[in-house]
């Protein structure tokens, strides 16, 4: 390797003293002259990742220029960078890497596949030119570099020995020289590696400087010219040596049309840098294959800027500069309101770099269009461009006519203009139903919205309406599609069956082309049959409602030894007592609207079987009762199942469950709305109980409907306007039925709502407006499927209160006192019976007046207690019932007649029901007071004159069968009251009675059982014989309705070995055979055989029990 050249580094003292010392040498040996060695080591420069450009053109002849389109992209200027471990000298190298590209290269798509390298461009021309190469990272392949001289004119020198780039320390070293020292250009080539950069720069110049010249340089490997435009092409005259004079600037060999001027022009003095603008005219030809032009730089003969004039060529061609195309027919036909598309491509060449605008002009009347994604391209981006020409018909009827679609620069520019002739036609309106695939619809239900459905057509305005059948079924959602070809909307809450028709702005309207049936709430899960009334509620009717467990009788044969349970048909007389009460309060009410919430709520969740009354999932199919097979069970064409059924339904609003969550309802109406909102979001119907005054009406709520005002309305089922055929051709009537008394309003307040509940025989409104007191929500799971009748059950948690019915309006409540809480009971939209709870800490205390001829009956409910009065009803008279302890009292009015009363007070102790029923009579002012104390003792007290009184008292047995004992008539003096109490609840078969005089004075008897016709058993024949046991149950004098059992026991040393169970479910009277093959263990000798036979009825109970031996 040659000893390395001067730099223009400070030197050492030692190594300035031996410089001296050979300079001396040369001196002495004659005039030849050393060369000049300059060495750019990075040490200083611009800032640490920044690109070197001319920083070292004075201190060493050389600058890094930026890449330019004329050579396209030959690596980046050098990047200094902070590494002393690699660096050959100091602490600082310089990257040339590909990771440079996308700051350095002039475009993108250069980067695509990055080089590493440089290129310096000399002010002097140099002899020779020497690098250090190194690796800033490792690469997984070799790394070579080399090192390519150019002259001033472009041309190459040399291209020096490639090198393998080591990793370390840069210590690679690549050069290239020339004899002529003519080098004005270096370049530094690297393959393999990306990661690459250099140190110690090392330049060789001859000394004293050569020839002055010129390089010429451009900034573009060949330019485009569009018509009508101008573009500007920047050069370079790179003075060498010194090159000082004036250059004259020219070019030759444009193509047609095209003319080039230079500014400035002579380039004079050390000027190095220019501009040439090509212009190209209007009409000038336009070709893809650029032609080669000659641009000159002539220094006139003048040695002193160069030897001789300098070339560059430029290839140069004409373009369009951009083109619009459109489809091969580009005709349309656009209806009102319609959106037609017509897709155009703008393609610009490279060159062009105006701003463009696409318009659409000669539009007929009554259309409209628009440019997507706007009317104006900007230069740079994509060279193809694809716009969407969207054409819009308006409401108004428009002619046809052709429209130009127009691309052009504007304003005063020479640029042609392009443009696409586009034929517009009319088009006919027309609408098809697309969504959903059959033509059934459904309005808002069941916590859902209406059916969607989706319409195409040939146009639909922003602004168009849909109207579902007659009358008021205008949809309010109606979106249409940016195209105006879609049409969406849900089906509105007034819908009916028939046509769906466009309603276009301006008046115009058309039809869909096919007809929907459209289904309702109330022609689907409502039920067809009008809120009648309860004529009366059967005892049957209140076992499917209650069960059969509440109002029976369950005996237990087996007591005392063991348990085994038979139901019987004997009611019981507390439940039957609790029954009248509840029959009271049902009787002649004019409607059964909760009855008929209820079974739609059970129904549609599946709680009750719907398929008792018709196989259609759909309650509205349940088929009438024929005109000519109506009778008073079926009456308004309700089959007779059915109307039992809604009048269990009704009944239950009296169960205790029910009750306690009537009076523990709270005041505010925003939770009750609440409460719907969460019933309907957990798939359920909400019933809802709305009460005005003294009337109460209950409903369903399906649909929720949300204003911006803050008022909310609650779309209902109002079983009192059911569905009628005849609303499918009267919209008027549809309207009424289905929206006027199917709304209740929430106002904006949110604390009160309005309902019309009008008047479904004669039309009469009759609004409604209440608070949160008088909206009560419910679920069907609020009451449980073994409700409990009032009184029976220890689920009031305290709670206690009146309930006051009467049959046909015979008499009406006064309200209850001014703090009672006083509830109306649900029975469509009339008045009369209700329940009452006093205010806290008060006891119960209502009056009732007669209004006509009939019977009320008022019943005091507490945890397991029921005390109840029933009374003829006098005209104008005014009677008290009042709360006491363990019982009631009654105040007659001053005017009213003798009546005949009948008490009941009865209660639940240790688990078994005990009553007492009262017979007497009361005239005006007369007091009665009937307590059955601690469930023990019952207690008659009568402020009036002289009366007769006869009571009876029924218990049951510890083994579930019942006692009943009748005292016959018992005459009281005026001012006397007696107290009655068994000498055993479990027998009844006497009673203490006492009476005290209105002087405290008291006389003591013993009453015997007065009841008769229990009947009686007789177990006849009893005998064992061959492992098997008989004998003859004897039945006789049982009323109709008598049940229990026999039980067949085997006892062995105190232990039993065997049982049988026969269950006597309806006991007739006569001889029954029973037989039983005794078990291995009960044929021992030693074993006894113990029957017991007990039959209950109504009348009280009878036993009988016989034994025999087993003997081998």
């Amino acid at each position: 390797m040659p000893a390395s050249l001067p730099s223009c580094r400070p030197r050492s003292s030692a190594a300035l003293a031996l410089l001296l010392a050979l300079l001396a040498v040369l001196l002495v040996a004659g005039p030849a002259r050393a060369d000049q060695s300059l060495t750019v080591d990075f040490e200083s420069g611009p800032a640490l990742d920044t690109p070197v450009s001319d920083q070292y053109a004075a201190s060493a002849f050389v600058t890094f220029p930026a890449t330019t389109a004329a050579r396209g992209y030959e690596g980046p200027r050098p990047h200094r960078l902070l590494d002393a471990t690699r660096a050959r000298s100091g602490s600082h190298v310089a990257n040339i890497g590909t990771d440079l590209c996308q700051r350095e290269a002039s475009s993108g798509e250069e980067c695509e596949f990055p080089i590493a390298g440089t290129v310096g461009q000399l002010s002097r021309t140099a002899k020779a030119v020497r690098v250090y190469v190194g690796l800033l990272a490792p690469e997984p392949g070799t790394v070579t570099a080399r090192l390519r001289a150019y002259r001033a004119d472009g041309s190459t020198i040399a291209t020096g020995a490639p090198a393998t780039v080591a990793s370390g320390r840069f210590s690679s070293e690549v050069a290239v020289s020339s004899a002529a020292s003519d080098i004005a250009r270096f370049q530094l080539l690297v393959e393999g590696g990306g990661a690459v950069g250099i140190d110690d720069l090392m330049l060789t110049f001859p000394d004293g400087n050569g020839p002055a010249d010129v390089a010429l340089g451009l900034f573009a490997d060949q330019v485009a010219v569009p018509r009508g435009t101008s573009v500007d092409v920047p050069f370079t005259a790179t003075r060498l040596n010194g090159s000082d004079g004036s250059l004259a600037m020219s070019v030759s060999g444009l193509p047609v049309g095209v003319t080039g001027d230079f500014q400035p022009n002579p380039l004079t003095g050390i000027m190095g840098a220019g501009t040439l603008r090509l212009s190209a005219a209007p009409n000038a030809p336009a070709f893809n294959q650029p032609l080669p032009s000659t641009i000159k730089a002539d220094p006139a003969g003048n040695v002193a800027a160069a030897p001789a004039p300098r070339t560059a060529t430029l290839p140069i061609r004409v373009s369009e500069g951009f083109s619009l195309t459109g489809p091969a027919d580009p005709s349309i036909a656009l209806a009102r309101c319609a959106r037609q598309v017509v897709p155009v491509t703008l393609v610009r060449d490279i060159s062009f770099r105006e701003s463009l605008t696409v318009a659409v002009t000669d539009l007929p009347k009554g259309v409209t269009a628009t440019v997507e994604p706007g009317p104006t391209v900007e230069p740079g981006g994509p060279r193809q461009v694809d716009l969407k020409v969207v054409f819009r018909g308006t409401p108004e009827q428009f002619l046809p006519g052709t429209a130009q679609i127009v691309a052009g620069v504007g304003g005063a520019s020479a640029v042609p203009a392009q443009s696409i002739a586009v034929p517009i036609g009319r088009a006919e309106r027309s609408a098809q139903l697309r969504a959903p695939a059959e033509p059934r619809l459904a309005t808002p239900q069941r916590g859902r919205g209406g059916t969607a459905v989706e319409l195409a057509g040939t146009g639909f305005c922003a602004d168009t309406g849909v109207l579902v059948g007659k009358g008021g079924g205008r949809a309010k959602d109606v979106v249409v599609s940016e195209d105006g070809r879609t049409l969406r909307f849900t089906t509105p809450r007034l819908a009916m069956s028939g046509e769906i028709t466009i309603l276009s702005p301006g008046g115009n309207a058309y039809p869909v082309n096919e007809r929907v049936t459209v289904s309702t709430f109330r022609d689907t899960a409502g039920l067809r049959f009008p809120n009648a009334g309860v004529d009366g509620l059967s005892f049957g009717e209140a076992v499917d409602a209650f069960g059969a467990d509440e109002l029976f009788v369950t005996v237990n044969p087996c007591w005392p030894w063991g348990s085994c349970k038979v139901p019987t048909p004997v009611p019981d007389p507390l439940a039957l007592a609790s029954f009248a009460v509840v029959q009271a309060m049902v009787q002649g009410t004019p409607g059964r609207c909760f009855g008929m919430i209820r079974g739609v709520q059970g129904w549609l969740s599946g709680r009750t079987p719907l398929r008792r009354f018709t196989d259609s999932p759909n309650p509205f199919d349940i088929a009438p009762v024929a005109p000519d097979q109506v009778d008073r069970f079926s009456h308004h064409g309700i089959p007779r199942e059915l109307n039992s059924f809604l009048d269990g339904q009704q009944a239950l609003q009296f169960s205790t469950e029910f009750a306690r969550t009537t009076f523990g309802r709270g005041n505010r109406l925003p939770d009750g709305v609440r409460k719907i909102r969460q019933t309907l979001g957990a798939g359920q119907l909400p019933g809802l109980i709305l009460r005005n005054g003294l009337r109460g009406h209950a409903v369903l709520v399906h649909s929720v409907v949300d204003y911006p005002d803050g008022s909310v309305d609650l779309e209902v089922y109002n079983p009192s306007y059911p569905y009628l055929i005849t609303e499918r051709d009267d919209p008027t009537q549809h309207v009424q039925r289905e929206l006027t008394f199917g709304t209740v309003r929430i106002e904006p307040d949110g604390a009160h709502w309005t309902f019309e509940a009008g008047n479904s025989a004669t039309g009469v409104s009759d609004s409604w407006r209440g608070d949160g007191h008088d909206f009560q929500p419910f679920t069907h799971d609020q009451i449980p499927r073994d409700p409990s009748l009032p009184g029976l059950a220890a689920a009031l948690e305290g709670l206690h209160y009146l309930m006051f019915g009467t049959g046909g309006g015979a008499a009406e409540s006064n309200g209850g006192g001014p703090d009672d809480d006083l509830v109306p009971v649900v029975q469509g939209t009339a008045g009369g019976n209700a329940l009452i709870r006093p205010a806290k800490g008060k006891r119960l205390s209502h009056t009732v007046r007669g209004v006509r001829a009939g019977r009320y009956t008022q019943a005091l409910v507490g945890d397991r207690q029921l005390a109840k009065v029933d009374v003829p009803a006098a005209p104008g008279v005014s009677d008290t019932t009042s709360e006491v302890e363990d019982g009631l009292a009654f105040a007659a009015g001053e005017r009213a007649p003798l009546r005949a009363l009948k008490v009941d007070v009865g209660a639940v102790v240790g688990g078994r029901s005990r009553i007492a029923l009262v017979e007497a009579r009361s005239g005006g002012g007369d007091r009665e007071t009937v307590r059955l104390d601690d469930g023990a003792t019952l207690r008659y007290d009568h402020r009036g004159g002289a009366t007769s009184v006869s009571f009876s008292l029924s218990g049951e047995r510890p083994d579930g069968s019942l006692e009943t004992f009748a005292s016959g008539p018992v005459r009281l003096a005026a001012g006397e009251s007696l107290a009655a109490r068994p000498t055993s609840w479990s027998s009844l078969s006497a009673v203490r009675l006492s009476v005290r005089d209105r002087h405290g004075r008291t006389r003591t008897r013993v009453l015997r059982n007065r009841a008769h016709g229990r009947g009686s058993v007789a177990i006849r024949d009893l005998r064992v014989r061959g492992g098997r046991a008989g004998l003859r149950l004897r039945l006789a004098g049982l009323p109709r309705t008598a049940a229990g059992g026999v039980v067949l026991r085997a006892v062995r040393a105190g232990r039993t070995v065997g049982r049988r169970t026969i269950a006597l479910k309806q006991a007739r009277n006569g001889v029954r055979r029973i037989s039983w093959r005794l078990p291995r263990a009960a044929r021992a000798r030693g074993t006894r055989l113990q029957v017991q036979a007990t039959v209950v009825s109504a009348r009280g109970t009878v036993r009988q029990r016989a034994v025999a031996r087993v003997a081998r």
